[in-house]
């Protein structure tokens, strides 16, 4: 059946009006994303001169600008990553950095530097806000989300063990430096842990006598196996704190004798030496009013 001419027509105007409408529409598109691109290339700039200049607070705000306008885009990524990154080591703002660092997990994809992201935020927790209860549980969440570089790897075991060791947890501390031990034999890796283990049973031993034994132990072990090593002076004086507070002061009056000349601190030794002299003194008091 033919349709009349006039209901034809106002068919076919119907139909392109549609048209022009979804053209329109997609040119608008086109030109507000354009335009969107421009405006947060325009942020970004201007965040990297502040930055530049110094004017960190306001290249934050700068950055942020960016990641409004382009949420999941590579410049608003880098921006909210910048940002979080210039509050961590310029503002000081630990809890905001870590806020666009989880913000910057969401949005990116894995293998766009989600890692260094974490790793960041494990950092905040232990050197800037010194909570090392934090600290520990970000980092065994990167040991189950993440394979990263055996150094890396290496350096985060690092950081749970100092972290037990600041939070007085020692056996976990030395738990921790003996799988690096066990795992990374005769390297630096282990000459470093062996050192942080003799360090940790020290300061345990000074607060838990029974403990003195595995810290001399640990000592006899580092000596034999590292005779060379840039911190046998440290450990030399480390093995002499331990003797003077097991009383044994002869013993640590000999050890601080022998390093007094090559010691860092040349003071430090001078006073446990007075202070041990004087200490062997009034113990031979006695002895000679009784002669």
């Amino acid at each position: 059946m033919m349709m009349p001419p006039q209901q034809h027509s106002a068919q076919t105007r119907k139909q392109m009006f549609t048209e022009i409408k979804i053209i329109l529409f997609i040119i608008l598109s086109f030109g507000l994303i354009n335009c969107s691109s421009k405006t947060s290339t325009k942020h970004y700039v201007l965040a990297e001169k502040l930055w530049q200049e110094g004017r960190y607070a306001a290249a934050v705000t700068e950055y942020e600008k960016v990641t409004r306008l382009d949420p999941g885009g590579k410049l608003g990524l880098q921006s909210v990553f910048r940002a979080a990154m210039t509050q961590m080591l310029f503002t000081s703002q630990y809890n905001e950095a870590i806020e666009k660092f989880l913000l910057y997990i969401r949005l990116a994809e894995p293998s766009q530097n989600v890692f260094e992201a974490k790793k960041q935020i494990a950092e905040i927790y232990f050197s800037k806000l010194q909570d090392y209860d934090q600290a520990i549980k970000q980092i065994k969440y990167i040991e189950k989300t993440e394979t990263p570089p055996m150094n890396e790897t290496v350096e985060l075991k690092f950081r749970v063990a100092k972290s037990f060791y600041y939070l007085k947890k020692f056996d976990f501390a030395v738990q921790e430096l003996n799988e690096l031990i066990s795992a990374y034999k005769n390297s630096h890796i282990e000459e470093r842990a062996l050192f942080e283990k003799v360090q940790t049973l020290t300061t345990w031993a000074s607060q838990k006598n029974e403990i003195y034994p595995k810290a001399h132990e640990a000592l006899n072990e580092y000596f034999k196996k590292y005779p060379k090593s840039d911190n046998q002076i440290e450990a030399q004086f480390l093995r002499a704190a331990a003797f003077e507070e097991q009383e044994k002061l002869e013993q640590a009056l000999e050890i601080y004798e022998s390093i007094k000349q090559t010691y860092a601190s040349p003071k430090v030794i001078l006073i446990k030496l007075t202070r041990i002299q004087e200490r062997l003194a009034k113990k031979s008091t006695p002895q000679a009013n009784k002669k």
